[in-house]
């Protein structure tokens, strides 16, 4: 099967898994916090973090020796495979000993991570049980890896499912009946370890070899190798256990179990999105390692972008689908007494748009076993995350803790991470990342503007645009034009239908498309062009596309719709306007403008006839030269008065053909129009 197939497969598998499991997950919490207090959800949460804590002894060697067996894997050398899967039993079965030894060592301490003891009988124990199910873990994961490893991820994809959910009905069914914790905690262990078993045993089946004593003694520069990668990986480790795992123990020991419990319900919502979009990287991740094992640099480059743009995509949807719901779901599903302040919700969602950013660079990176190259920027990392996050968590609550994330996140990784992939697997500045970042989409107006800007990019930075919008005199609001030049394309008049030049600007359009063709050329790549300003109908649409444009941007016409926003007397406005009601006005940003003619217009204008201006009592410093003592009116105060609908006061922006307007309409409407279909 070939290297995408299996991709598809495990990305479907792993869909199937997330669905089945979340919708289980959130049912199971929420019988959990019927029967059991949130004292008991901080707990869960406090533990699970202690146990991060002692998967430092782990010390990196998982991804080590991972990395080390994609080579081997492509090259279909059984004997090597062998004799790696040998080093990593062995390494894993003395770091789950020491996981259950050390963390047994750690139970009568437990006080000291929380601010005030619960009164939860036998805490002890039940942080024995969780030490108990991490620590009997490491006997199995080794044979997991080599599954992933060889691009089956839906076996391990599946068996993990089918174990979440037998875990998840019947700790359901167990809370339901008995209430119990214990109980509860141990259904998580017994399944945890028919899981494991049940991994092993397929392991076994599919790759019979990993039963044979014998093997080849790996030689001393392939353990160098490893052990050079392993340090590397610690360095990681411990940078992103204290970067992640310590928020709970911070509010567990600053502001106590039970807002954890609260914090610990936006964390299982933000974290299954999170291991969602993990799940399907982690899918393919076996599939990059073979690419960068096999393929050129440019070959390896040209994937990265593609899968980056991918990642781009879902994380921003996720984002804002999170900001949208996440408090009247959390409201809904639990109650309002379970819900933060929606400044705090908003910073947990930045943390986790920023973190799902990442997640193309370090799936790139450990493919191509770039531990050494960064090794020391999860420790910076993780210092400025704890620095600032215990001050602005006594300061801020949860809040703190979550910008003192997004400071180290920002401040370290996200750029380092970036560095070091180009740097030594693209061999290319870190600008070109960067730039990857922000697309680049100037509005102009006429070809002299085009040139300017693509001359410049193209000259300091070696970057074209990655989208032209060519805004035409016929746009609404601020324009990119003399009032001479407007006059000139006849757009400048009360009755702009009878006196607009269009073949004039047609030929203007065709000047930005030779400078467009020039760019391309010399970039060997497409610029997508869009034509903006008077796209009202189909025609519209066609004639722009006979133009050579790619595509059209519309606004006038959506603010007619009921999908729209804005105030429905700022949308009635535009239904009542006359065609000799939208008119040229000077802004006091400096350009033109197209708005309605209304009461504050006339006022304006009014005070322009007696030279007077108006009297601003608050300066928003909008415009680096605007002097409040001179300027007609408020340009920020005007437009945020359109959209509270305090019209009288207002300035309503709009394009030639808003006097169009006739009804109100639906978004779906006004797209089956602009594209010819019948409505």
């Amino acid at each position: 099967m070939s290297r995408t197939k299996k991709s598809i497969r495990n990305v479907i598998f792993t869909i199937v898994g997330f669905v089945v499991t979340t919708l289980l997950q959130l049912v199971n919490r929420k019988v959990f916090i019927l029967f059991l207090s949130s004292e008991y959800l901080g707990l869960n949460g406090l533990f699970s973090n202690i146990l991060s804590m002692l998967s430092l002894s782990e010390m990196g060697i998982g991804a080590a020796i991972v990395f080390a067996l994609y080579k081997p894997i492509a090259e279909k050398n059984t004997e090597k495979v062998k004799s790696l899967m040998a080093l990593y039993k062995k390494l894993y079965t003395i770091i789950g000993t020491f996981v259950l030894i050390a963390g047994a060592l750690l139970t009568p301490f437990l006080h000291l991570l929380i601010k005030e003891m619960p009164d939860i009988p036998y805490i002890h124990i039940y942080y024995l049980m969780f030490v108990i199910d991490s620590g009997l873990s490491y006997f199995y994961t080794y044979k997991r890896s080599l599954i992933i490893c060889n691009q089956d991820n839906y076996i391990s994809t599946t068996t993990t499912m089918l174990s979440s959910v037998g875990t998840k009905v019947v700790q359901l069914i167990i809370l339901l009946l008995t209430h119990n914790y214990f109980l509860f905690l141990l259904v998580q262990i017994l399944f945890t370890r028919l899981e494991n078993v049940l991994i092993s045993k397929i392991a076994d089946k599919q790759y019979p070899f990993l039963k044979d004593k014998q093997y080849q003694k790996l030689s001393k520069d392939e353990i160098r190798t490893i052990r050079n990668n392993v340090f590397a990986m610690l360095a990681h480790k411990i940078g992103m256990v204290i970067v992640n795992a310590t928020d709970n123990l911070i509010i567990s020991k600053i502001l106590g179990l039970a807002v954890l419990g609260v914090y610990s319900n936006y964390v299982l919502l933000t974290q299954t999105i999170e291991s969602f979009v993990t799940k399907i990287f982690s899918s393919i991740t076996a599939s990059i390692g073979n690419l960068v094992a096999e393929q050129s640099k440019e070959e390896v480059e040209k994937n990265f972008n593609r899968i980056l743009f991918l990642n781009y995509w879902i994380i921003a949807f996720c984002s804002i689908c999170l900001i949208c719901l996440i408090q009247p779901f959390i409201h809904l599903w639990l109650g309002a007494d379970y819900q933060l302040p929606m400044f705090t919700v908003l910073i947990i969602i930045v943390v986790f748009y920023f973190n799902g950013m990442r997640r193309t660079v370090l799936e790139f990176r450990n493919a191509a076993g770039l531990f050494w190259a960064d090794r020391y920027k999860a420790l910076v990392e993780s210092f400025v995350n704890l620095v600032v996050s215990i001050p602005l968590t006594y300061a801020l609550g949860v809040a703190g803790v979550k910008l003192g994330t997004l400071i180290s996140l920002l401040g370290v990784a996200f750029w380092v991470e970036g560095r070091i992939l180009y740097k030594y697997l693209f061999q290319k500045s870190v600008l070109q990342y960067l730039f990857l970042q922000t697309k680049i989409a100037p509005i102009v107006s006429t070809a002299k503007s085009a040139m300017v800007i693509c001359k410049m990019w193209d000259r300091k930075f070696h970057r074209i645009p990655d989208l032209l919008v060519i805004e035409g005199p016929l746009a609404g609001g601020h324009l990119g034009f003399s009032r001479e030049q407007l006059a000139q394309y006849g757009a400048d008049t009360a009755h702009v239908s009878e006196t607009y030049s269009q073949d004039a600007y047609d030929e203007e359009i065709r000047g930005i498309m030779k400078v467009v063709k020039t760019y391309e050329d010399k970039y060997e790549t497409h610029i997508p062009v869009a034509v903006a300003g008077g796209i009202y109908t189909h025609q519209d649409v066609l004639h722009a596309l006979e133009l050579g444009a790619d595509g059209v941007q519309v606004a006038t016409r959506f603010v007619t719709t009921e999908e729209c926003d804005a105030p429905m007397c700022y949308k009635q406005s535009y239904i009542d306007a006359k065609e000799e009601d939208i008119v040229i006005t000077q802004s006091p940003v400096g350009m033109p403008g197209r708005a309605i003619r209304n009461h504050f217009l006339e006022q304006v204008e009014e005070r322009k006839a007696k030279g007077e201006n108006a009297k601003i009592s608050h300066c928003y410093q909008c415009l680096e030269h605007c002097n409040p003592a001179s300027i007609p009116y408020c340009i920020t105060k005007a437009l945020s008065n359109a959209a509270e609908g305090v019209l009288d006061q207002a300035l309503l922006f709009c394009g030639t053909n808003a006097s169009r307007a006739e009804k109100i309409e639906t978004v779906e409407a006004v797209i089956k129009d602009l594209a010819g279909e019948p409505v």
